[in-house]
């Protein structure tokens, strides 16, 4: 497909690095044609938070500096392992491949072969789902005109 012909061709993506699944959002959103970059927020239309709940916030980028002091129109992506400290008991845990499948009994029902089945939960399930919240996002904010948290 052409890269004008992308349905996200013209979309700037704001990334802050980490592990596995913002990177690999990031990447999704790009092979669909957005611009995945790691500054300029003012004229950015999705910055993606890969990081733990309080991360951003410390470092002054969190929502309320992000979405109501510097562009009110940016769909800022949390990819949380467990939520916000209001949403989950848990919300402080590191939210990794390996933790999901122990968690869901998942690693107790793989067969035990050599190489080890490799399930791709944490950046494949959590990237994916993190790339189709910010393009529901960004529908919603051309009807709106305003950004939103999303996680």
């Amino acid at each position: 497909m052409m890269a004008s012909c992308l349905p996200l061709s013209g979309i700037v993506v704001v990334e802050f690095g980490g592990l596995a699944p913002g990177p690999f959002c990031g990447l999704l959103l790009a092979d669909f044609g957005a611009t995945v970059i790691r500054q300029l927020l003012k004229s950015a239309d999705v910055l993606i938070d890969p990081f733990r709940p309080g991360v951003m916030e410390k470092i002054g980028f969190g929502p309320k500096e992000v979405v109501d002091n510097i562009n009110p129109r940016i769909i800022y992506a949390r990819l949380t392992g467990y939520g916000q400290p209001k949403d989950s008991p848990s919300w402080q845990y590191a939210g990794h491949d390996i933790n999901y499948l122990a968690a869901t009994g998942v690693l107790d029902i793989l067969p035990n072969r050599l190489p080890p089945i490799n399930i791709l939960a944490d950046f494949a399930g959590g990237g994916l789902l993190c790339a189709f919240g910010i393009s529901l996002a960004l529908r919603r904010r051309d009807i709106t005109n305003r950004g939103e948290v999303i996680d």
